[in-house]
Parts: structure tokens; C-alpha cells; sequence
């Protein structure tokens, strides 16, 4: 991304950083109006329309997710972004979406999936959504009130395999002639478009590692097929071999209190929505200072705090928090944010939050789930204090080889490492990448082992292990410790940071 400033004395980078945080903050908007519809009394038809404004919304934000965030940290590896997919959910969201569709588009949509088909597949969720959408939103261009029908199903390679048949009039030898290319819509067609949706349907196959192919069938209209090898789809995590898992499990937060902060009413209303469904009580503040003056009345257990406030920031918010001279100043903090760049994304951990949730949230699970994760780290007892993270004798010696010349430089270097540390790990988890969680804590070792502290050596290493074993339940309650101990770590750089100053 280029650095030039543009007419407005803005980078690129810093252009497209608010174009990420506005057009996050209108799709939470709309995604948090849908979500506050009370959908039980629709006729089925509508209900048809409700769910597939609401699948449509997610995929978008996970569209803007991909370009956005793309853009900031440059080409990723999709086996990197790799998502351990459901696939009955994930089929029953395209069903969703393109049953609807096709009949606005005056023909009939069917999807069928056969006996033999993983449980859980570990790809980039999001590829195969472009893929899917471009293939069926062509198919359903040319067949008019026909029939379309996607098969899924496994072959004896244990290829999974996308088979998608329209009954339109079929390809013409220019269009052959011309498939996949960029813009390579024949010239004699009568329908609108380029054809880009069939070039990037292609260009994702071969970045998912898949192939793609269209022909003609004998029958009339087209075949396309996506034959994804079991190497793609399978070999990356602890996954395979795993039964249908089991419904998600509404996560219960009876007990807790916890200050919403949070200016715009729809999200205000979404989040303490949410909340009181998982069994929590709450308090809403407007703006930033308003929070911190309910928090001075009353006891919580968490903050959950938007970062755009007016007043005061989310930001703001958090130090002031972090640096209170009592116990107060530990209580879990998890941002909401508009902002998908990982350059906010540090600034935000390194002010003291404990987690970041991008908005829109779009399941009561994924605001439930660090919510308790956050808390069970608060009280596990085995989170170091800022001033134990670290063997001060270890660290002296250390500055004083590298001599004071470079301790600033030493210092901010420390922690970047800390933050890729914790994004590296966060993203571990997040997709069961037993690969790279080794990988990640064999460099925390190495780093938290340099400073002297020893109690994140202990249990990085233990994540590892638990890596290795390809352990769930001791590899997410090991993550919790690792980020807390990092955070301890970060708390005590910024302290020696500011001690140079």
C-alpha cells in the first residue's frame, strides 16, 4: 500500500483505515437493526427473505474483513486464513441465500449433500463463499426458469467435491473459447456482465489449492465442478477424523454485571440484548466519560467498550482504567471496534484491553465466549502482576549488554514481538492450527526466556505440549494463560518505557 498522501493530506493506508472503520460501523448498523427483529411470527416466505438478508450481511462483513485487512498486511497464504468450517452449517447458509435469490431470478435452487461428506473441513471459509456465489449467481443468470442444483459429495480420492448443473442453453464456442479469462463475457451474449465472476471463481480454486472446470452438459446446460483434494481440506488440523459436532452451547453468564459503553442505540440495544439472553445484568453508558463515572460506582466484572465515543475514547477509557491505584485497574476490558487494521488493533492491546470483538458481532456465542474467557483469566490466580512478569536481575543484565544507547530501540522492538506473539497465538486457536501454535510458542519461549520470565516459558512450553497432544479443552485454557501472561510482560515493558522517559 502505497504512502503518498492523496488531495485530502491523507495516505492511502490512512484513507482506506476510515473507509474500514465506516463501512464497519454501517454494516453493524444494518446487521444490528436485522438482529433486534423479532422473526418468530413471520410466515415461512418471509422468514425466507429475514435469513437471507442475515446470511448475506455476514458474508459481507467478512468480505470487507478480507479486502481490508488484506490490503493493510499485504498477500496472505490461504492456508493460513485456513477456518475449521462446519460444513452443515456452512451448506445450510448457502442454501439460505441462494433458494431466495434464484427465485427472484425466476428459477429454482436445490442443493443436495451426500452421506459421505466431512463434518468439519479446514479451509478458507471465505474463498469458497466468492467461489460458490459467482458459479450460482451465473448459473442462475442464464438458466431463467430452470432448474439449478448443486451437489456435494466426496469421490473415492476423497476429492470434496462442488458439482454445480444449470439447465440454460449451454456454453457457445466463443464462450469456451474464452472461459475463465478476465472480462471474458462473449461478445454475442445477451445478458449483463464481463464474466469476472468466473475469472475469480477460478483465481480462488487455484489459491485454495482446488481445481475448476465448466463444460457442457450432454443434456443441455453446464456443469461446473470444484474438486477440492483431501490435502486442501483435511491435513491441517486436529479436525480430521472428527464426528458432527456437537450444537453450539448457549454460554451462560448468570451472575456477572458488566458497563456497556457504547454511543450508537442499535449496537446498544444488540450487545445488552445478547447479554441479558446469556443470563448477565448490565449498565450503559453514552460515551466515554459517563462510563467511567458509573464505574466509579458501582462493582463489575467486565467492561465491554466501544472505541468510538464521543467525549471520551474507548481508548482514553482504558488507560485511565489500567492506571487506577487499586484493584480496579485489573478488571477485564474487551473493545468493540470498527476498526479491522492491525495497526488500531495494536494500539488498542497495547492501551489494556484484554480482547477485541469487530462489530458487527453476529453471534450471541462470539460476544458470550471472551467474555468468559476474559473473566476466567481475571480470576485464575495465575495471572503474574506487571512487577513478578519479569526477573528484574535477568532483565538488568540484559540492557546492560545491549548498553543504553539502544535500550529505547530494545524496548518498542520487545513490544512488537509481544504483539505478534499474541496474534500469532489468537489465531492458533482461533482455527485449531496445531502447526502454528507450536511454532508460536517455540519463539515465545525463546523471548519470554531472554527477560527472565520464567512463568510464560512455563506456559508457552505447556501450550506446546498441549499443541503436540492436540489437546482442545487444555490448548484453550493454556491460550488464556499465555495472553495474560503476555499482557503482564507488555504492562511491564510500557512501565520501563516510561521509566526512560
Amino acid at each position: 500500500m502505497t504512502s503518498e498522501r492523496t488531495s485530502t493530506g491523507l495516505s492511502e493506508a490512512e484513507r482506506l483505515s476510515l473507509l474500514a472503520h465506516d463501512l464497519r460501523a454501517a454494516l453493524s448498523d444494518v446487521l444490528g437493526g436485522v438482529q433486534l427483529v423479532d422473526a418468530s411470527p413471520l410466515d415461512p416466505q418471509s422468514r425466507a427473505h429475514f435469513d437471507r438478508a442475515v446470511t448475506a450481511g455476514q458474508s459481507l462483513a467478512r468480505l470487507i474483513d478480507e479486502v481490508l485487512t488484506g490490503q493493510s498486511s499485504g498477500p496472505r497464504d490461504n492456508a493460513q486464513m485456513a477456518d475449521n468450517v462446519v460444513l452443515s452449517t456452512f451448506l445450510d447458509e448457502v442454501r439460505q441465500r441462494w433458494t431466495d435469490a434464484a427465485a427472484a431470478m425466476g428459477c429454482t435452487f436445490r442443493l443436495e449433500s451426500g452421506s459421505d461428506v466431512p463434518a468439519v473441513v479446514t479451509l478458507n471459509q471465505l474463498s469458497l463463499e466468492r467461489i460458490l456465489a459467482n458459479l450460482i449467481g451465473n448459473a442462475c443468470k442464464f438458466s431463467e426458469h430452470g432448474l439449478v442444483v448443486l451437489t456435494v459429495d466426496t469421490n473415492a480420492a476423497k476429492d470434496l467435491v462442488f458439482q454445480l448443473r444449470d439447465h440454460g442453453p449451454g456454453l457457445s464456442d466463443e464462450a469456451e473459447a474464452r472461459l475463465f479469462q478476465f472480462e471474458g463475457r462473449p461478445s454475442d451474449s445477451d445478458k449483463p456482465g464481463s464474466g469476472l465472476g468466473l475469472f475469480i471463481a477460478k483465481s480462488l480454486s487455484e489459491k485454495l489449492g482446488g481445481t475448476l472446470s465448466l463444460a457442457n452438459h450432454r443434456d443441455g446446460g453446464v456443469v461446473a465442478r470444484l474438486a477440492l483434494p483431501a490435502a486442501v481440506w483435511k491435513d491441517r488440523t486436529m479436525r480430521r477424523g472428527m464426528a458432527e459436532p456437537e450444537p453450539a452451547q448457549r454460554v451462560d453468564l448468570s451472575g456477572l454485571r458488566i458497563l456497556v459503553a457504547e454511543d450508537n442505540l442499535t449496537n446498544q440495544l444488540v450487545a445488552t440484548r445478547m447479554l441479558a439472553a446469556m443470563g448477565a445484568t448490565y449498565e450503559v453508558a453514552a460515551d466515554g466519560r459517563e462510563a467511567l463515572e458509573i464505574f466509579d460506582g458501582g462493582a463489575f466484572d467486565l467492561l465491554l467498550l466501544d472505541i468510538e465515543m464521543p467525549r471520551m475514547t474507548g481508548i482514553e477509557v482504558i488507560r485511565t482504567v489500567r492506571a487506577m491505584p487499586d484493584g480496579r485497574r485489573e478488571i477485564p476490558i474487551i473493545a468493540l471496534t470498527a476498526y479491522v487494521m492491525a495497526e488500531h488493533r495494536d494500539t488498542i492491546r497495547r492501551a489494556g484491553a484484554d480482547d477485541i470483538l469487530a462489530k458487527p458481532v453476529l453471534r450471541i456465542e462470539d460476544l458470550g465466549r471472551p467474555i468468559k474467557r476474559a473473566i476466567a483469566a481475571a480470576r485464575s490466580g495465575r495471572t503474574p502482576e506487571p512487577d513478578d512478569a519479569v526477573d528484574r536481575s535477568v532483565f538488568d543484565a540484559l540492557l546492560g549488554a545491549i548498553g543504553p544507547e539502544f535500550a529505547a530501540e530494545f524496548l518498542t522492538k520487545m513490544l512488537a514481538d509481544i504483539d505478534r506473539s499474541a496474534e500469532g497465538i489468537s489465531l492458533g486457536l482461533k482455527t485449531l492450527d496445531m502447526a502454528r501454535l507450536r511454532s508460536e510458542t517455540h519463539i515465545l519461549s525463546s523471548l519470554a526466556g531472554a527477560v527472565g520470565a520464567e512463568a510464560l516459558v512455563a506456559s508457552a512450553k505447556a501450550l506446546n505440549t498441549a499443541a503436540h497432544q492436540k489437546d482442545p479443552a487444555e490448548i484453550e485454557r493454556l491460550c488464556v494463560i499465555v495472553h495474560a501472561g503476555l499482557a503482564a510482560m507488555q504492562s511491564f515493558v510500557l512501565g520501563e518505557q516510561a521509566r526512560l522517559t
